[in-house]
């Protein structure tokens, strides 16, 4: 793909074939400062963060730092090519910092460069022989590509850099399973699960080796509490940061829904928050943040969200079904009602539009038509709880 770029005087690019030094004797030649291609086509809250970066750059040409957060907006945002020419930048101004040949070498791997990626690892390792991260990232490089024995001295690097972190001691612990040493697995495993017993791969893994020495047992329940292990590389400082630049709205969907899922639902409202600065308009971010709103009794806010949503999609029912909600928490039943007889033409086959319409009209005491409205929603779902509840009330009041 076609890039724009900028030049730069007086910066040198680090590559691949040349092994990284922490000497600056040589001349500084000319580089460039990666641009994408159409980068009018990004998410605009991405393309003002990285002009602004931009603008930081060219005014310190030479700065490391200004080339590495470029490279971190890049990286955050999956523009993994722009990312690497960026660290390997920020490398040739300041090699003695490790992270930016880490960072490096994951962008060349994520931009499908395994080779390079590979490459950069192993000169990484041995120019900065104390930095974890890079230890680990170079047994699980050497690991895929069968490279048994050279990983495990890789893995075992990275437990000497970083004893009280899990990553070391899992690889060792897979590597050795691979080379059908399982008594040995089980050791490095057990030592990982003891150090953070809620690591998913290495339960999976001791139950794997648990299986390879016939303790079955205890190997099935470890396999299936560890079902969807993944590996988990050691962060950097550099790493830790990323979550500042994910700003693209697929990014902050997927971000907050990941908080929510984990509990944190504060994170989750305030990463769709900070998203409508830029996308106020995206019906899918609206109806998100409100259905939020609504689970933590937001109620005012919910509304305001599902209002604006309604406005530029009228059309939408679930965004009619939670107005429905927000009024009735409200008391505003007389509005709940209207936007109920809405939702029941825009779904007369879904069962909570006639169920939100029949609550609204019990709540106005409008008996007879809350039952036809309950009885409707009885027929599309004839078992559902809440139905069955709403309409016991209803026969309580006509006993009265």
């Amino acid at each position: 793909m076609k890039r724009n770029h900028i030049a730069l005087v007086g910066l040198a690019v680090a590559t691949a074939a040349a092994p990284w030094s922490c000497t600056r004797s040589a001349p500084v030649p000319e580089a460039t400062v990666p641009v994408p291609d159409q980068i009018e086509k990004l998410d605009p809250a991405l393309v003002a963060l990285i002009e602004q970066q931009l603008d930081v750059v060219r005014s310190a040409l030479r700065n490391a730092g200004a080339h590495a957060t470029l490279g971190l907006i890049y990286e955050a945002n999956s523009l993994w090519p722009e990312a690497r020419q960026c660290y390997e930048t920020a490398h040739a101004l300041d090699p003695a910092e490790p992270m930016w040949a880490h960072h490096a070498a994951i962008a060349a791997g994520a931009s499908g460069d395994f080779d390079g990626a590979l490459a950069l690892l192993r000169e990484g390792t041995g120019v900065y022989p104390d930095f974890a991260p890079i230890h680990h990232r170079l047994g699980d490089a050497l690991l895929r590509t069968g490279a048994f024995e050279e990983a495990v001295g890789a893995f075992q690097r990275t437990t000497a850099t970083a004893p009280n972190h899990v990553a070391g001691y899992v690889g060792l612990g897979d590597v050795n399973l691979r080379l059908k040493r399982p008594e040995r697995a089980i050791e490095f495993l057990e030592h990982a699960v003891k150090l953070d017993p809620q690591d998913k791969k290495a339960r999976y893994l001791l139950g794997a080796a648990y299986r390879n020495v016939g303790r079955n047992d205890e190997a099935r329940k470890l396999m299936i509490l560890g079902s969807d292990g993944r590996t988990r590389f050691i962060s950097d400082a550099w790493s830790a940061r990323l979550h500042l630049f994910k700003v693209s709205l697929m990014v902050a969907l997927e971000t907050s829904a990941e908080h929510r899922a984990a509990g944190r639902m504060e994170a989750a409202m305030r990463v769709l928050e900070d998203a409508m600065a830029f996308h106020g308009d995206e019906v899918d971010l609206l109806s998100r943040l409100g259905a939020m709103y609504l689970e933590v009794l937001r109620t005012d806010d919910a509304l305001r969200i599902f209002l604006r949503a309604d406005e530029i999609d009228p059309s939408n029912l679930s965004i009619c079904i939670n107005l429905v909600t927000c009024y009735q928490r409200l008391e505003r039943y007389d509005d709940a009602l209207r936007v109920a007889d809405r939702a029941v033409k825009l779904g007369p086959k879904v069962w909570q539009a006639h169920f939100n319409r029949a609550v609204a009209l019990m709540r106005l005491e409008r008996w007879n038509e809350a039952r036809a409205s309950l009885e409707a929603a009885q027929n599309l779902s004839p078992n559902n709880p809440a139905v069955l509840e709403q309409l016991d009330k209803l026969q309580q009041q006509e006993r009265r």
